[in-house]
């Protein structure tokens, strides 16, 4: 099965992925993969390894879309926040569900105070432009 984890910047999205993964499964998450490429925090991205990083995600979601590898589960994350950016990133990697992490805003931006600072625009712009009709669970 592959899984896309949708949700706002510091919704929870990493939490379910620890909490359902299994020996086997993979994970596919720009932020953790700019952590492993840098060695540094994954969630404090310089902007010339986050470029490689970017690229590196994208040539694992093409993988797994070809159901690349003996992989058992895939979960992919996503900061999808409307139904068209939605339904692209489910087509892009063939997701077989979609689990949407719904948590409220100020539940965010609390949980941003651990992250760069810049991690509380991020919430905010997410929220502020989110149009989500579909994919809630």
């Amino acid at each position: 099965m592959v899984y896309l984890i949708c949700g706002s910047p510091c919704s929870g999205k990493s939490t379910y992925i620890k909490e359902h993964i299994r020996r086997g499964d993979l994970i596919c998450d720009v932020d953790l993969i700019y952590g492993a490429i840098s060695g540094q925090d994954s969630h404090d991205a310089e902007m010339y390894t986050h470029e490689i990083a970017c690229k590196l995600d994208s040539d694992l979601k093409d993988m797994i879309r070809d159901r690349v590898g003996g992989w058992k589960d895939a979960y992919v994350v996503s900061l999808a926040n409307t139904t068209e950016k939605l339904c692209k990133a489910k087509e892009r990697i063939k997701a077989d569900e979609v689990i949407f992490i719904d948590t409220p805003y100020d539940v965010c931006m609390e949980r941003s105070k651990e992250r760069p600072p810049y991690f509380a625009w991020l919430i905010q712009e997410w929220f502020e432009t989110k149009d989500l009709t579909y994919g809630r669970k």
